[in-house]
């Protein structure tokens, strides 16, 4: 995404803190990154710090919300083949397992007495039996 260039003195669409609504402003200062710190309300003329329109917010907020880093989905075929997780198991990298709270998962590495499983809301670290 390309990084906008704002320039004192242009007009944008921000919330007014004054007005509780979407307006008109005209920008007043820029940080030293170039991004907008404060800006003038067209129709109350209330300075302020720039806020984003809610209605972008709005936008925002609908969007799909991104997988968890580290997150792992399972397929129906691995499922089927999946191993149910106790302490006291014995697992390998590549395991798909089914956990009792954090549902399916597979087996990312191997750490002494511990394993790291990808589940759906991301990575976790379980205790378990090494070969």
């Amino acid at each position: 995404m390309a990084k906008k260039n704002y320039v004192v003195g242009a007009e944008i669409e921000a919330y007014c803190t004054a007005c509780k609504e979407d307006r008109g402003h005209t920008i007043e200062t820029l940080k030293s990154d170039g991004n907008i710190n404060k800006v003038n309300c067209g129709h109350c003329q209330g300075s302020h710090l720039f806020r984003r329109p809610k209605s972008e917010a709005a936008k925002k907020a609908a969007r799909k919300p991104r997988k968890k880093k580290g997150a792992i989905s399972v397929t129906e075929a691995e499922l089927k083949k999946a191993k149910n997780y106790s302490m006291e198991g014995v697992f390998d990298v590549g395991d798909v397992i089914k956990h009792t709270t954090f549902g399916p998962g597979k087996v990312v590495e191997m750490k002494a007495n511990k394993m790291e499983v990808g589940f759906e809301d991301g990575p976790k670290l379980l205790v378990c039996r090494n070969k």
